[in-house]
């Protein structure tokens, strides 16, 4: 099993614990505008450290570093000790950011408002009827250049292929060393047992969501066996929400009426991939075709799943035979992604044994499903119910 270093611990702990701001759980009891349980108490629903870096002390850059939330499961006014890592039951949400690889104004903190909600709606069904979320967290990534946010000097906004994957695999891989610890560290016999985890992306945040599940070595990174002990477990579920699945087809037909992205398209992937087209296809889950057995498209979006489900890819773990699930939220209203990105994905991914896909109709436009977080948040709380249900 995997074990964290010291090193690990000393990043871990230097950042502190704060009370989880709240958001009003849809059902009783009601959570506290203040972030309080809603009993007239002082206890918050959850713990939240921010900005914590995921590589060893003097080498993380700026952007690489993540965002925790946990429920307050003991319902304590007190923080932890930040050198902790509460160990508890149930199932871990982490999530990926979107913003074209780019956009300096979308990290991790993109994730707050869904949290929130998540952690009032833990709060609000205690007990045997809760999913049992145990944890949450968000990633940030370094970013590529952005012509009308440049930043010469930082060399966290330099980055391009592989930077980004290869910041989300070690942010995943500094998390799970975390979590194992804690976890064969605990007395509680609730706490033991295989780390469940749920990966969900945003916009080029699913694109990499589903890079991350795939070998290290489809994007030129070390592999890693798939029993290694420093490998993360594979996630049961993947969850995109309105996701880039095939930029080559985009920037080569684009539907109607997103013709006039289309320049604006071959910007960041140019600025994030090179201008190499090939480079393009290969990086993208989803291409013309890939539902076809017997064609190279349709051999590549099987080899990738089969990475994910056989576990050799870079969340690691050892070989499954059970169903993964894929989730793809999608808004007809979208201005910047169309429908068809999730279609093409249904109809590639569909066609693999072994992996469920259901696709879920979004709500307004774009960024309005992590800005409000509603969606977001129903969402993944079902995927986490219905995986638990799966458990039992």
């Amino acid at each position: 099993m995997a074990t964290a270093s010291p090193e690990d611990w000393t990043a871990w702990a230097s950042v502190p614990w704060t009370a989880a701001p709240a958001t009003t759980p849809p059902s009783p009891p009601p959570a506290a505008a203040d972030g309080t349980d809603g009993r007239g108490s002082s206890t918050p629903l959850g713990w939240h450290k921010t900005g914590v870096p995921y590589l060893p002390p003097g080498q993380a850059l700026s952007l690489q570093t993540l965002d925790v939330w946990i429920p307050n499961a003991d319902r304590s006014s007190s923080a932890p000790d930040p050198a902790a890592l509460p160990s508890l039951p149930g199932t871990w949400i982490v999530y990926i950011h979107g913003g074209a690889w780019r956009d300096p104004a979308i990290d991790a903190a993109s994730f707050s408002p869904t949290a929130a909600l998540l952690l009032g709606r833990a709060a609000a069904t205690p007990g045997a009827s809760s999913p049992a979320i145990a944890g949450l967290a968000s990633l940030n990534y370094r970013l590529s250049p952005h012509p009308s946010h440049p930043a010469p000097s930082d060399p966290a906004r330099q980055a391009s292929h592989p930077d980004h994957i290869s910041d989300v695999l070690a942010g995943l891989a500094f998390l799970h060393r975390l979590l194992a610890s804690s976890s064969s560290s605990s007395s509680s016999s609730s706490s033991s047992g295989p780390i469940r985890w749920i990966l969900a992306g945003h916009s080029c945040g699913a694109t990499l969501a589903f890079q991350a599940v795939a070998s290290p070595s489809r994007w030129g990174l070390p592999p890693r066996p798939p029993t290694s002990p420093t490998s993360p477990p594979q996630p049961a579920a993947l969850v995109g929400f309105e996701g880039l699945y095939d930029l080559a087809g985009f920037i080569a037909a684009p539907p109607e009426h997103y013709a006039s992205l289309r320049e604006g398209y071959r910007e960041f992937v140019g600025g994030a991939f090179g201008d190499d087209e090939d480079a393009w296809r290969a990086v993208c889950p989803a291409r013309e075709g890939g539902w076809e057995a017997g064609t190279e498209a349709g051999a590549f979006v099987q080899g990738w799943a089969r990475e994910w489900i056989g576990g050799s890819g870079g969340g690691g773990g050892g070989g499954t035979t059970t169903n993964k699930k894929v989730v793809l939220v999608q808004s007809w209203e979208d201005s910047l992604v169309p429908w068809q990105q999730t279609e093409a994905m249904r109809k590639c991914w569909g066609s693999v044994e072994g992996v469920d896909v259901c696709v879920r109709e979004g709500e307004g436009d774009h960024d309005d499903v992590w800005r409000e977080g509603r969606k977001m948040a129903e969402v993944l709380w079902e995927v986490v119910t219905e995986l638990r249900g799966h458990s039992q």
